[in-house]
Formats: structure tokens, C-alpha cells, sequence
């Protein structure tokens, strides 16, 4: 994702941060959900159009670049946390 993408000023409220965070997460599961059919795994498109503006009261909505920039990079590396990546890994704590 380029970093230029995104400025302090896209998320200067904490609605909009937490509604991003929480869309990275459930783009994460759905994109890496093997239980769930590539037909019905949410597109680019979705992705963008649900996520660019998500309250009246925000005033400036994401960049598309932005949007676009996570939604490629999670579609390419799933994002895990440490225990899953020592589990994919095969080393044990």
C-alpha cells in the first residue's frame, strides 16, 4: 500500500478508525476463509463502495487508492497473528 495513500487528516475521527479496523479484519476473514466459496468472497469493488464514507458525520470520505491499497495487500498476505504464523511456521513456543 503506498504510504502517501494515507494522512492524518482521513482519519481524524475515531468512528471512522474503528470502522476501518473492523472492515480489515472481517476482509481478512472473508478473503482467507477457505469455508466460503471464491463467488460469494468480497470484491474490490464491495470492498470500496462499504467502506468510503461511514457516518453522516464524517466530513471527508477514504481515498479510493487507500482502500484499494488494503484491500490488495490483505487479498495477497493474510494477516495473522503471531501464534498462527508460528503455527504455520511449524516451530512451537
Amino acid at each position: 500500500m503506498c504510504q502517501s495513500c494515507l494522512g492524518k487528516e482521513d482519519l481524524i475521527n475515531a468512528d471512522v478508525v474503528y470502522c476501518l479496523s473492523f472492515a480489515i479484519v472481517m476482509l481478512n476473514t472473508d478473503l482467507h476463509n477457505n469455508n466460503l466459496k471464491e463467488e460469494t468472497k468480497m470484491t474490490l469493488s464491495d470492498f470500496v463502495k462499504y467502506n468510503t464514507l461511514y457516518n453522516k458525520e464524517q466530513t471527508r470520505p477514504l481515498k479510493k487508492e487507500l482502500l484499494e491499497g488494503i484491500y490488495h495487500s490483505i487479498k495477497q498476505e493474510q494477516l495473522m497473528v503471531v501464534d498462527d504464523v508460528r503455527k504455520r511456521r511449524g516451530s512451537q513456543v
